[in-house]
């Protein structure tokens, strides 16, 4: 999953399906680029609108969206998740690039997210021919080919309103997390659900209570992680938000609580990222020495870092 030559200027969307008890994995070999569009101002973005049928389990782990400073670009997915149904999904950006940009005055880079559980058997109605998925609740660029209805394997329509949604846009805050701050710009949302997927649940939770963790995956940076359960009408999910200092702590941390998945899918998601027992400490180069005309490398002094545990309602 990506674009050609790890660089996207044009909306990209796309439709999948886990059919029922099948096991899908859809990853990305390099992060994708996002530059600014063709037409100065223009908005672009990803949409992906995913169906997860009974007894399936969906896997997403993309590398990083990367926004340029200027561009206007965003991610919108949608989860139609059957009984029984397993997902795992990660929502990856490094946006450390636009850390220091207003969004009124340059670049800006919203993600919205909507989940769809199927409507209970006892309760199920006839649809009206209006009672559709609303196409104006999805990114404004991105068409109605990703909003079509859904039927689930069961037969049951999922429901035109959402079962759970979030909103973002890099730099604010959402319910008590600021998504990005000025240390943590790589960050990712992992969306849980299903069977399928209880162990990777246990692991993020297991991480978040245990103080030494940090120091026991192998991470430098400044690390904020919080963990939500959300009961829903017709399902649960369990939403973890991550902000991190460094992208290789990131693969790090989602290496680790996803490598459960292993034995499911036939190989660890982001195991290729993972090069080293540890993150290695970023080098740094300083002015160039006036006699040689070269840059001296240094490392930098190793501070006091931990992981932070956010208590939000996400």
């Amino acid at each position: 999953m990506g674009a050609y030559g790890g660089k996207l200027r044009e909306n990209l969307k796309m439709r999948v399906r886990a059919e029922t008890d099948s096991t899908l994995m859809i990853d990305s070999v390099m992060p994708t680029r996002l530059l600014p569009a063709p037409v100065p101002g223009t908005e672009f973005g990803i949409g992906i609108h995913s169906g997860v049928e009974s007894g399936a389990l969906l896997v997403i782990t993309p590398e990083a969206h990367v926004p340029h400073k200027d561009t206007l670009t965003g991610l919108w997915t949608r989860y139609d998740l059957s009984p029984g149904a397993s997902l795992a999904s990660v929502q990856l950006a490094d946006l450390k690039n636009q850390k220091d940009r207003l969004p009124e005055h340059s670049g800006r880079y919203t993600c919205r997210t909507r989940v769809h559980f199927t409507p209970s058997i006892n309760v199920m109605q006839p649809i009206a021919s209006e009672d559709k998925w609303r196409t104006t609740d999805s990114l404004p660029y991105i068409d109605q080919r990703c909003n079509e209805p859904s039927v689930s394997s069961c037969g049951l329509p999922f429901d035109s309103d959402p079962s759970w949604t979030c909103d973002w846009m890099y730099g604010r805050r959402f319910k008590g997390l600021v998504m990005g701050t000025e240390h943590t710009n790589v960050i990712a949302t992992v969306v849980l659900a299903g069977p399928r997927v209880e162990e990777v649940i246990e692991n993020f939770q297991n991480i978040k209570n245990n103080d030494s963790s940090h120091d026991s995956i192998g991470l430098y940076g400044e690390v904020h992680l919080a963990v939500q359960h959300e009961h829903v009408p017709r399902g649960e999910l369990v939403v973890v938000r991550i902000g991190a200092e460094y992208r290789e702590d990131m693969h790090r941390l989602l290496h680790k609580c996803m490598l459960p998945l292993e034995a499911q899918l036939g190989c660890a998601p982001y195991h290729r990222m993972i090069h080293a027992t540890k993150t290695c400490p970023p080098l740094l180069s300083e002015a160039p020495n006036a006699e040689s005309n070269s840059m001296t490398p240094h490392w930098p002094a190793d501070s006091s870092r931990k992981m932070y545990v956010q208590h939000s309602s996400i």
